[in-house]
């Protein structure tokens, strides 16, 4: 089997002889990796099954210092302090007054974005592709302070409807320009969960979020392409929500929030999981041993009857061992 063809298995709950794997590493991790290997491909050297593109933006994910300087704006007009570990943090948002008016959003069609993909994708095949089309819950509290944007719900709720409304537009434009390219699956990256709890009530995230995502999800199977949603924390309550409206594969099941286990016993026919190998715990603090046999136990019962994709419960971030990485690898690779 190809790797797409192991990706396309997993998300239909079938069973493979060897487990798709995506792993993915912080720049710190990614220099790390591309010396041990002798190789600038990380994703080559190690055999992970998908390829995740998306357009490119003004500031990337990852921004580093000594290109973008230690703060930069972002397409949307927030300004970052950039750090050469990991994303950085907002410093200054460009909606302060909860006003949309005056604020123009970026163009979503805007060629530049998407001149770099032919390229990426030129030697890509046999992969499965995962285009990111952006975030949005999460993108609106980088466009207005998360405390404003909250007390917005309730006192504001016109307001947070329309930002909402025009971030699933821009991100339904530019998935339109996107699946252009070949991609298998669509994903959205979003944050609706703290260590502890949902950031906003259930009740508040179906009135405001899931119509949004429902349009996004719709939109993806109408073009016979695979839905994929990123979100840290412990999100528990929303997941039949999330299966209701079309949503194949949840990332990252953070096990340090959610039981994968129990949601793999009771939705696992439903959903595809992907991730669930805890950084904040396993990672960076087990021995080898330990890693061995929690990534074995997740390939064997996460994997019973397909529905699992091998990953990270966060992106690995450079406070985990070499070793331990490594060990990860050597373990996702091998037949269940």
């Amino acid at each position: 089997m190809t790797k797409k063809e192991r990706v396309y298995s997993a998300i239909q709950h079938q069973e493979t002889e060897f487990l798709p794997y995506y792993l993915d590493f912080t720049p710190p991790v990614t220099k790390l990796l591309q010396k041990h290997y002798q190789n600038e491909d990380v994703n080559e050297a190690i055999g992970n099954h998908l390829l995740s593109i998306s357009a490119k933006g003004l500031r990337p994910l990852y921004a580093d210092p000594k290109i973008y300087g230690e703060y930069s704006h972002d397409e949307f007009g927030v300004l970052w302090h950039n750090d050469e570990d990991n994303r950085g943090h907002v410093v200054e948002y460009p909606l302060k007054d909860l006003n949309l008016k005056g604020y123009t959003f970026p163009n979503p069609r805007e060629p530049s974005r998407f001149a770099h993909l032919p390229s990426l994708l030129k030697e890509k095949r046999g992969v499965f592709v995962l285009a990111w089309v952006g975030d949005f819950w999460e993108r609106a509290t980088f466009i207005c302070p998360l405390e404003e944007l909250l007390t917005a719900l309730y006192l504001r709720p016109l307001f947070v409807e329309e930002l909402l409304d025009k971030i699933a537009s821009y991100n339904l434009a530019t998935a339109k320009e996107l699946i252009s390219y070949g991609v298998d699956g669509l994903c959205l990256s979003d944050d609706y969960g703290t260590q502890k709890a949902l950031l906003i009530s259930p009740r508040q995230w179906r009135h405001f979020i899931k119509p949004h995502l429902a349009r996004l999800f719709s939109f993806a199977h109408k073009h016979h392409l695979f839905t994929l949603l990123h979100s840290d924390g412990k999100i528990r309550e929303i997941i039949p929500d999330l299966i209701e409206i079309g949503l194949d594969v949840l990332n990252p099941v953070q096990p340090e929030c959610m039981d994968p286990y129990e949601i793999k016993r009771e939705l696992g026919k439903k959903l595809c999981l992907w991730g669930a190998i805890g950084t904040q715990q396993l990672l960076n603090k087990a021995t080898v041993p330990q890693i061995k046999r929690e990534v074995k136990r997740a390939k064997d019962i996460l994997g019973k009857d397909g529905g699992y994709i091998v990953g990270p419960a966060i992106t690995i971030q450079k406070d985990c061992p070499l070793e331990n990485i490594l060990t990860l690898i050597e373990v996702a690779k091998e037949k269940r």
